[in-house]
């Protein structure tokens, strides 16, 4: 019996010395702030585990896509770094988006027949989204127009229509058809019997240059002489871009209409 009472007596001293030990453990800590970690740019895995070990939770309140970043980052805490803390406290932060958002083509302002290096700029300063040019195409109006556009090898867009339901990935490449007002073939124009200014503007809006001119004598007024021949002769198939030579008179060609 005497045995059995000590064994009691000290079952109950053990415990009250683990309830003392524990309670000035308690009255210790309570009240205690600690200082907070920085958990920015942390993955959010690792974070929580460091965050558990301090006594802290971790609580995400929101998440933004970061083109060439990957998901579940730490972009910001509340309270930040180094704020002075009770244990238990809630962190609440905000991380980088695992999935990449989209953006439909319909969102997408008017890109055909615009300039690509413009429409470059736009794509990417509101949309996160690159531009690569593919190719050239002849076109008879301005160079580096947008002629055709395409994403993963499908066309999207083009003179013809525009799929507006399709939808591409924030930090992806669209890759661009663009113009080219040089190197698609046309027929040489009938430029004999025209004047000097005359043919000079009519060539002009065919992407063709004036090279050599050749006078015929001594000319006063070369802006108002007359073509009485031209290389290349008119209905030759020529290339934007090239040069032509032109012959010139003081007299209109004797063949010519009045």
């Amino acid at each position: 019996m005497l045995k059995k009472n000590l064994i009691l007596i000290l079952l109950f001293l053990i415990v009250v010395f683990v309830a003392i030990k524990l309670g000035l453990r308690w009255y210790t800590h309570h009240g205690e702030k600690l200082t907070l970690p920085d958990f920015i740019n942390q993955p959010l895995a690792q974070a929580i585990i460091t965050a558990e070990d301090r006594s802290f939770e971790l609580v995400v309140t929101d998440s933004i896509f970061k083109v060439n970043q990957q998901g579940g980052i730490i972009l910001d805490q509340n309270p930040i770094k180094d704020s002075k803390v009770k244990r238990g406290r809630k962190i609440y932060v905000t991380i980088t988006k695992y999935k990449p958002e989209k953006v439909k083509i319909s969102q997408i302002p008017e890109l055909y027949g615009k300039d690509f290096e413009r429409k470059k700029k736009e794509l990417e300063n509101a949309f996160d989204i690159q531009s690569e040019i593919l190719g050239y195409e002849f076109d008879q109006g301005a160079s580096n127009q947008i002629l055709k556009v395409l994403y993963n090898q499908e066309e999207i867009i083009n003179s013809e229509f525009r799929k507006d339901d399709v939808e591409i990935e924030k930090g992806s490449t669209l890759q661009f058809i663009l113009s080219k007002n040089v190197g698609g073939a046309i027929m040489m124009p009938d430029l004999v019997c025209k004047t000097y200014n005359e043919a000079a503007f009519y060539v002009e809006n065919l992407n063709l240059y004036i090279g050599e001119v050749v006078k015929d004598g001594l000319l006063e007024d070369e802006q108002g002489a007359f073509i009485y021949d031209q290389i290349p002769q008119a209905g030759d198939n020529i290339l934007t871009g090239d040069t032509i030579q032109l012959y010139l008179s003081s007299t209109k060609p004797f063949n010519c209409d009045e």
